[in-house]
């Protein structure tokens, strides 16, 4: 009998603790993937810039290559799912103004190319790639929508995203009641593109 109350003791303990392990939720990737927010005021800065689709960012713009090396000034209007985007300087052969949304774009410019593809459309147009359905949510600190990507976060603030192929790092943000970046580095392959906003509206 006190073999037998000894192994039901035994066999009690292991199942509770069975259940407890069960219950408890798995830690949280230490990529810091899409699916995980590490504060409520994070989330609460996801929802609050994810509504704000009208705004204009007004800057410069640098680009490293081994096809070419340059800079400019750059003006990107969003309103809704349109944007207008212009580049003015060396980088932009003077002056490029691209207009559209994610389905189609208009150049005015040096180069104006036309392609069915509207990211080869920008890239030939403006002679450096340039990921124009992207970029809207990038420059305020947003992965893009409904496309995989790993993030690392600080303080509530995105550090760096890895995206579709290029890797974003998050230098500079502003001091405003709702931080916006104001230096982004954006990689992929060997081409380099640094943006630092001047001033968000």
């Amino acid at each position: 009998m006190p073999y037998l109350r000894f192994w039901l003791l035994s066999a009690s303990l292991f199942l509770t603790a069975c259940s407890n392990i069960n219950q408890q939720s798995p830690p949280e990737s230490a990529s810091g993937t899409h699916h995980s927010l590490d504060s409520p005021e994070q989330r609460a800065r996801l929802e609050q810039l994810a509504k704000q689709t009208n705004w204009r960012l007004r800057g410069k713009i640098g680009l490293r290559s081994p096809q070419k090396n340059g800079s400019g000034f750059i003006d990107w209007q969003q309103k809704n799912d349109q944007f207008r985007l212009q580049v003015s300087g060396p980088l932009g052969q003077g002056s490029t103004t691209i207009t559209g949304n994610k389905q189609a774009l208009q150049v005015q410019g040096a180069n104006e190319q036309s392609a069915q593809d509207p990211n080869l459309q920008a890239e030939r147009a403006l002679g450096w790639p340039l990921p124009q359905q992207e970029m809207p949510y990038w420059v305020r600190g947003l992965a893009a929508p409904d496309t995989p990507h790993q993030a690392k976060w600080s303080d509530g603030l995105l550090q760096q995203l890895e995206q579709n192929g290029w890797h974003i790092e998050y230098q500079r943000y502003s001091r405003h009641r709702t931080p916006l970046p104001e230096k982004i580095k954006l990689r992929r392959d060997d081409i380099q593109i640094t943006l630092v906003v001047k001033r968000w509206q």
